[in-house]
């Protein structure tokens, strides 16, 4: 089974929501902080991590699940810096 590196990101409107969401997200979480966090995902677990979503949240919440083409980067300095086509990602 083919597992795919994933980046999940919500902001939830309602903190009851944000508590249940949160504990969704952390229990696949591999790293990250606060509200953006990686996690591996096979074509199946996603579903059902997002159908498990959906019955938590609501219109007004926001969640981004977006797939990684390859490991992440990582920077050390402000200095380091990657151009792409929309804009640069710095940190």
């Amino acid at each position: 089974m083919s597992m795919k590196m994933f980046l999940v990101a919500y902001d939830i409107a309602d903190q009851k929501r944000l508590r249940k969401v949160a504990k969704l997200v952390y229990s696949h979480a591999v790293c990250g902080q606060k509200s953006v966090l990686q996690a591996y995902f096979s074509k199946k677990d996603l579903e059902s991590f997002i159908g498990e979503l959906l019955k938590i949240t609501k219109e007004e919440d926001k969640i981004n699940i977006i797939p990684l083409q390859s490991e992440p980067l990582s920077f050390n300095s402000k200095e380091d810096c990657v151009s792409y086509e929309e804009g640069a990602v710095i940190t």
